[in-house]
């Protein structure tokens, strides 16, 4: 009886009941809070220490890049989370750029990435001008070690701070180029996700 038991447990494997398990969907909120814990161990002078970032971006082949936000990584490379963040990044791409949604494609889509070497006056300074093409990684990253922060939508409140119940920052500017780092301060509201 046992040994019916144990075959009958190891042929149901080949229908989802073993075998390899899938990589938990991201959520945003969550995400969001996991990139403004990273930024918050950003020394004060700036230096990035013990944690990496990159300026992501989307385009079709042969466009021009279009920013969508940040990714911070921890014990990773700023890559592996990039490629983790994903569909993150292209679901908020198309939230920011009307026209990539109008055109519902994702396949073509490619991404970007410009490493973050340090925050000046609590901005971001780049490695360089262009963004890089990612590469694919197959990197397996938890999703408590990278985090991702979208250029702020005002159309429909993604990555938006809120102070006294009006919007902070000018529109498309991200939370690290308001200045804004860490967690909530008194007064001011994350909203949107």
């Amino acid at each position: 009886m046992l040994l019916t038991l144990v075959a009958s447990t190891s042929a149901l494997a080949g229908f989802g009941a073993g075998g390899a398990s899938k990589k938990a969907t991201l959520k945003p909120k969550s995400q969001w809070d996991k990139y403004l814990k990273l930024r918050g161990k950003v020394k004060k002078e700036g230096r990035v220490a013990g944690v990496a970032f990159a300026e992501v971006a989307v385009r079709f082949d042969g466009e021009d890049w279009s920013p969508v936000g940040f990714v911070g990584a921890d014990g990773v490379s700023v890559e592996a989370a990039a490629t983790r963040q994903k569909r993150l990044i292209a679901e908020h791409a198309q939230r920011i750029y009307p026209a990539m949604r109008a055109t519902g494609e994702t396949s073509a889509l490619q991404w970007g990435l410009k490493s973050i070497t340090a925050f000046v006056d609590n901005k971001p300074e780049a490695t360089s001008d262009e963004f890089v093409a990612l590469s694919k990684i197959d990197e397996d990253v938890s999703e408590k070690k990278v985090g991702f922060e979208g250029i702020p939508d005002p159309t429909t409140g993604y990555y938006c701070m809120y102070s006294s119940g009006k919007l902070m920052g000018e529109a498309g500017r991200s939370d690290a180029e308001m200045g804004i780092t860490g967690g909530k301060k008194s007064g001011e509201k994350r909203t949107g996700l």
